[in-house]
């Protein structure tokens, strides 16, 4: 608000994780924040409906292109972390437990994520990532933006 009294036709999009956030705090098309109050028209809140960004890359089918495995090494790593990842992987309509899946710890971050077990960083898996893999999600916000 205070960029906008000095740039009047500033308009922004400001997007988090969803961490602890209740999915039904986000609305599923939009991925406005419901929980809080904006009456700001060039501001929009957004949130991802799954709990973290990385979420967004447990695409078995991309993480075995980028890793150069069989697509059954990946799924048996997502198992071990008791995920199972859907053929719709990209719909809006996923499981709770992947939505709300601690992907952060399991890509990246975790003492047994894919980055340290496979030497793997979600800028690799994001490479790999064919159009109808990417989530609806990343859809409506690049949509969103774009339309700033």
């Amino acid at each position: 608000m205070q960029l906008k009294s000095e740039i009047p036709a500033l308009k922004a999009l400001s997007l988090r994780d969803r961490d602890d956030l209740e999915i039904n705090h986000v609305n599923k098309l939009t991925l406005e924040d419901k929980s809080v109050k904006n009456s700001e028209a060039d501001l929009l809140i957004r949130v991802w409906r799954r709990r973290h960004i990385e979420n967004y890359l447990m695409c078995p089918d991309a993480i075995s292109r980028a890793l150069i495995r069989y697509v059954e090494d990946v799924e048996q790593f997502f198992q071990s972390h008791a995920i199972v990842i859907p053929p719709n992987f990209a719909s809006r309509d996923i499981p709770a437990a992947l939505a709300d899946a601690r992907g952060k710890e399991m890509i990246r971050e975790g003492a047994n994520s894919l980055y340290r077990n496979f030497n793997i960083s979600p800028e690799d898996i994001a490479k790999e990532m064919r159009e109808d893999e990417i989530a609806d999600d990343i859809k409506e916000i690049l949509a969103q933006i774009a339309s700033l």
